[in-house]
């Protein structure tokens, strides 16, 4: 996570384009100076143009260092529940290429608590942000996957000896796969896309086949 706030420090991100479109975060487009302009009424247009892509460095950047801050204090999963509920994509994408780099911090809680996110990810216009989703999937799938269809198809028992441990685990299963199928359905409603986002979805439509069917049925 730290790794990710200093690459989005706007310092140290300066050499490297972004696949972020500012335009995405303003309300309207940027307002044109008269044809009779100066040369001041130009720069001053052209320094708000820098100013809204500043804004958004500066948001994302402060979004990350909350991250950061919850996860140096050791609550990893108090930190996943404030990047989830800050709603900011760009720096969904910056933790999960953290977390890709390091298998290990994967668990079930935490892909539960991440997956509800990810349909949204599947339809950014973003190839970066659909690359890193599919990743991120085929990761939680190849670890987790057989666990939550073994788990989902054979429930605890009602009225026998109370194993609270496999209750919870169930429960989480039952949430992984219900998340892993409405992502399923995001896939597939995208329709058919082009090029490298197009050969993605297929492959993550591949990794997602045996959570095709709604859960019960």
């Amino acid at each position: 996570v730290a790794a990710a706030a200093a690459a989005a420090s706007p310092a140290a991100a300066a050499p490297k384009p972004f696949s972020i479109d500012p335009t995405q975060f303003l309300m309207d487009g940027p307002v044109l100076p008269p044809i009779d302009c100066s040369e001041e009424d130009v720069m001053n247009v052209i320094q708000s143009g820098n100013g809204s892509m500043i804004s958004v460095m500066s948001t994302r950047l402060k979004h990350l260092k909350i991250v950061r801050n919850i996860w140096s204090q050791g609550a990893d999963k108090r930190a996943l529940e404030e990047l989830v509920d800050l709603q900011n994509q760009a720096v969904l994408i910056d933790v999960l290429n953290v977390l890709l780099l390091k298998p290990a911090l994967w668990t079930l809680d935490s892909s539960v608590l991440l997956l509800p996110s990810f349909p949204e990810l599947v339809q950014s216009p973003y190839e970066n942000y659909v690359t890193t989703a599919y990743n991120a999937v085929s990761l939680i799938v190849k670890n987790f996957g057989n666990l939550v269809l073994s788990s989902v198809s054979s429930p605890p028992a009602r009225g026998g000896p109370v194993d609270l441990s496999r209750e919870e685990r169930y429960d989480k299963c039952v949430t992984a796969y219900q998340c892993l199928h409405a992502l399923y359905q995001a896939v597939g409603s995208r329709g058919a896309d082009a090029g490298k986002i197009g050969q993605t979805l297929k492959k993550l439509d591949k990794v997602l086949e045996h959570f095709s069917r709604p859960l019960g049925r």
